[in-house]
């Protein structure tokens, strides 16, 4: 080998989810579906969508959309999904509703999106919904389009909208949030790290514990981080099918070339 690897470095694989429920206790559909891979040994971290309208096969459940497997048996059937469509081993997950996503992300103070005209309009739409339905929701709207601080609902809002596009756009809106967390988090001093994931860990439901976070958290410190981008299935590489089967809308491909 031309370099040598510190065996202590590892990549671990977190799969994210955002489910389309304001209860804490409702399993719901998996909105949004991630896998998150922190690589210490290349320092960089993997961001990849897996559409939610994917296809798959669910264990005794038939065929589906991939969004379902949270609903059919919360994070253990949603990962076994993950595992066995697409030849993984993913073992720790991270999911937020819409509520605990708007908290998370007040509690790092916000952050800086550029967005448009259209968008900006939808942000609105959807944070004043947002707060009709739960009061304790911040129903702040917005006043302009372009590079703009975003509050918790707002962010939310932002990351929920696909009326104005696709799903697609909708799942890259999802990355470019979690990006500006990332963002915000390596800008962080390390010497509040250890606070911060204590006041957020009662914000989502995990496998992860205090501990597993922390042993992740140098990552960020790492001076040439780069941050990958991916989503499956890709239009230009999977060359997906998409159209109504069964009664809804999916998106149907090769999910072992996948």
């Amino acid at each position: 080998l031309n370099e040598l690897i510190d065996s202590n470095k590892t990549i671990t694989n977190i799969a994210l989810f955002g489910i389309d429920t304001r209860s804490n206790n409702s399993n719901g559909r998996s909105d949004a579906i991630m896998i998150l891979s922190v690589d210490e040994i290349h320092g960089k971290i993997k961001l990849t969508s897996i559409l939610r309208d994917s296809y798959v096969p669910i264990d005794k459940h038939g065929k589906d959309k991939i969004a379902h497997a949270y609903a059919y048996g919360g994070p253990e059937l949603a990962i076994k999904t993950l595992n066995q469509n697409f030849n993984l081993d993913i073992r720790e997950y991270v999911t937020v509703n819409f509520n605990q996503l708007s908290k998370v992300i007040d509690a790092i103070g916000g952050i800086d999106i550029e967005i448009t005209k259209a968008e900006l309009k939808e942000i609105n739409r959807i944070v004043i919904e947002m707060h009709d339905e739960n009061p304790s929701i911040d129903g702040e709207t917005l006043d302009d389009y372009g590079l703009v601080h975003l509050t918790g609902a707002q962010a939310t809002a932002f990351s929920r909208i696909r009326k104005i596009d696709s799903d697609n756009e909708r799942a890259n809106r999802q990355q470019k949030v979690l990006m500006a967390l990332f963002d915000k988090c390596k800008n962080m001093p390390k010497t509040d790290y250890p606070g911060f994931i204590k006041e957020l860990l009662p914000l989502v439901k995990t496998s992860l514990d205090y501990g597993d976070i922390i042993d992740l958290a140098p990552i960020m410190l790492t001076s040439n981080l780069t941050i990958e981008q991916n989503m499956i299935p890709d239009e230009q590489i999977d060359d997906p099918i998409g159209g109504t089967y069964n009664g809804s809308w999916v998106w149907r491909y090769d999910l072992d070339d996948a």
